[in-house]
């Protein structure tokens, strides 16, 4: 599609699986992150191997990933209770 990269937030030893490096090492951070620090959980994959990014980038996230909380629990009361289940398999928190 084009794209030089993609950035994931999650697990890096679930996403290094797929190719995801921690985003700090090229240079790219999240924020409100320590620039100063690696931060795994903020992780790329690079598309375009000529990506040589020298200048340190911070990537804000977009206000479409904000919600209030309020009107989250408003829209949970929508649906039956149900009990989280934590499984056997399942990524540790």
């Amino acid at each position: 599609m084009g794209f030089p990269f993609i950035f994931v937030i999650g697990d890096e030893n679930y996403y290094s699986r797929f190719g995801f490096k921690i985003a700090s090492k090229h240079n790219f951070y999240l924020d409100g992150a320590d620039t100063t620090q690696e931060n795994p959980f903020f992780m790329i994959k690079i598309f375009d191997e000529e990506l040589n990014n020298e200048n340190q980038v911070i990537f804000y996230t977009p206000s479409v990933f904000e919600v209030n909380e309020e009107d989250v629990d408003e829209f949970d009361k929508q649906f039956d209770y149900k009990e989280k289940l934590v499984l056997d398999g399942q990524l540790d928190n």
